[in-house]
């Protein structure tokens, strides 16, 4: 104590150790045991100080053991001695106390389990005013050891670098404004907060793992985890720099959240099943990932529905190809949306509907849905849903095969070639094909699609979206070329610049229009046609129409049509062997400019 002026404390050491390499291990029990090392102003005079003091305790291939530990090192000032204020080292050897074990130290602190060794007990409290260090550099690392609990495990300093593995029955908690950990499992639920956050893999197996910056000082933020397993709880993952972790598998839901990059090495899996389909239905998503203003990379993703979305939403759909991709790769839920402001790129995406109720948003009311969008680029694998898919890209959109039990449209805003397509063939099925200017523009469909995009507000729909809506709304063409594969469906509704089909096989009709070329490389079966194009090209092996077409409806754009014949012309060319391939009860070819008709021969 310092009697009118300043006060330094001293320091404790202990070693436990096999020394003179004999065979018997080193030795130490003691009850309960507090060591308190530091100083107390009693009347201090001015500019008066309070050093506090240290304590270092080692055990190299021993065992120590007490009742409880608790260990305070008091001071205004660390100590002066030039070593930690506290320092437990304990190597191929056993540092446990039967009870809590409580640290509350000014300083900074070494609290280290290497070649093996173990620090235990039934709790632990850290609290570290100055940083938990890593051991000496010059001190060899070896096999990592543990710090392990029965119970839970606090910690609390500026600076953690833990190089031993976190183990607890209960839960661990751990605040700094930087840390470093090789790994972490507990029982119960994970709680690490830091700005600069680095952390091996991390287990809760009965609740949740949490993951998230803070809000401290340090310019750079971000959180680089490995893998993330909560069999029975969820993951969350929230930074304010970027978000990279390894694969992640949560029982219920996983929510990963960034202002930069988002990556995700690995597969994530969100195995949310809930006691009943309408307890998911509405605000609890299987995965959430999320950034703001950086890319999104993942592995495959698995949840009962699965939100991916970059970024704010550009209703001027502007297209953003340099903005931060978005790339993931298989994807398999319930409900599905996906969505970036710049390029996007998936696998194959599969969405089943199992649980009938299940949604993302409003708009759906209960439908299951897949959503994936890009201002920029979108490209897919194959594709397959029920009841209704949305794929839009503001500029050019490349699929796999789309296969539905409902309708698909797609939407782009400059070229698509999509694969085979398949959907049901009832009246109020069909394939869908504009620009994706009409998810923001139809009063039909943009309600929908605002509300799908959280835009909506007040004015979200209060009717479940029908797909059939795509057959009365508007139609406005894609600013480049359409190119389809084989084709079936009910009704095919499509407008581009150019468009070309394989086969088609449409139960109620066929609409096209396109101020360029409509190329047909395929039989095209439905019972009308109607086919408005500045020309036409019927391969070889192809047909328009069979013995059951109605309605065949040829709509040639420009000031020049001619029909009949073997030459090529100018404008709109439709010859006499392609002629001979338009098959219906019906043919009308209906000109708005001039018409030149050469040798001609149709068949009924």
């Amino acid at each position: 104590t310092g009697q009118a002026g300043s006060a330094i404390g001293g320091g404790l050491s202990f070693a436990t150790t096999n020394r003179f390499e004999r065979t018997e291990r080193g030795l130490l029990v003691a009850g309960n045991t507090l060591i308190t090392t530091g100083t107390q102003l009693s009347t201090g005079a001015p500019g008066a100080t309070e050093t506090a003091g240290w304590a270092g305790m080692t055990v190299n291939n021993g065992d120590v053991t007490f009742g409880t530990f608790t260990y305070n090192s008091f001071g205004t000032l660390a100590s002066t001695d030039n070593v930690p204020a506290l320092t437990i080292d304990v190597a191929g050897g056993a540092f446990g106390a039967s009870g809590a074990m409580n640290i509350d130290s000014t300083g900074d602190a070494v609290i280290s389990a290497r070649d093996g060794g173990v620090i235990s007990g039934l709790s632990l409290n850290v609290l570290v005013r100055g940083n938990i260090l890593p051991r000496p550099t010059e001190t060899p690392v070896g096999v990592i050891g543990t710090i392990a609990t029965n119970g839970s495990q606090v910690w609390s300093a500026p600076n953690i670098n833990l190089q031993s593995n976190l183990v607890a029955g209960g839960i661990i908690q751990l605040h700094a404004a930087q840390a470093i950990l090789v790994g972490v499992t507990a029982g119960g639920i994970v709680d690490i907060g830091a700005d600069d956050l680095t952390v091996g893999n991390v287990a809760s197996a009965n609740d949740d793992i949490v993951l998230h910056t803070q809000d401290t000082q340090i310019p750079v933020k971000r959180v680089v985890a490995g893998t993330l397993t909560a069999p029975n709880g969820d993951i969350s993952v929230a930074s304010d720099g970027a978000v990279t972790t390894g694969a992640l598998f949560a029982g219920r839901y996983i929510d990963v959240s960034s202002v930069g990059a988002l990556t995700i090495n690995g597969s994530a899996i969100a195995n949310a099943l809930g006691s009943s389909p309408n307890e998911i239905s509405q605000a609890d998503y299987g995965m959430r990932l999320f950034s703001s203003d950086g890319a999104i990379t993942t592995g495959n993703l698995t949840g009962l529905a699965v939100q991916v979305q970059q970024g704010e939403t550009n209703q001027n759909l502007v297209p953003i190809t340099t903005a931060a991709p978005v790339n993931i790769g298989n994807v398999s839920a319930e409900a599905m949306k996906i969505y970036g402001i710049g390029n996007v790129t998936t696998g194959t995406l599969t969405q089943s509907n199992v649980y009938q109720y299940l949604s993302i948003n409003t708009a759906e009311y209960g439908q299951p849905i897949l959503f994936a969008g890009a201002l920029g680029n979108l490209t897919t694998a194959n594709v397959t849903g029920t009841n209704f898919g949305l794929l839009a890209a503001g500029a050019n959109l490349n699929t796999g095969n789309l296969n539905f039990t409902g309708s698909v449209a797609v939407t782009a805003g400059q070229n698509a070639t999509i694969g085979q397509v398949t959907t049901a063939t009832g009246p109020n099925d069909l394939f869908y094909a504009a620009n994706t200017s009409v998810l923001f523009n139809d009063p039909l469909i943009a309600p929908y699609f605002l509300d799908l995009l959280d835009l909506a507000g007040d004015s979200a729909p209060s009717t479940p979206f029908s797909p059939s809506i795509l057959l009365t709304s508007t139609l406005p063409a894609m600013g480049g070329a359409l190119s389809v594969g084989n084709t079936t469906t009910g009704t095919v509704r499509a407008a581009a610049a150019s468009a070309s089909f394989a086969n088609v096989t449409a139960s109620q009709r066929f609409f096209l229009t396109t101020t360029g070329l409509a190329a047909f490389n395929g039989i095209a079966v439905a019972p009308r046609f109607d086919i408005t194009s500045g020309d036409i090209a019927i391969g070889n092996a192809a047909t328009i129409g069979n013995q059951g077409t109605a309605i065949l409806n040829l709509n040639p754009l420009g000031s020049l049509v001619t029909i009949g014949g073997t030459n090529g012309a100018e404008g709109y060319f439709l010859s006499n062997a392609e002629a001979s391939r338009l098959i219906a009860a019906t043919i009308t070819i209906v000109a708005q400019g001039s018409v030149m008709v050469r040798d001609l021969a149709l068949r009924g």
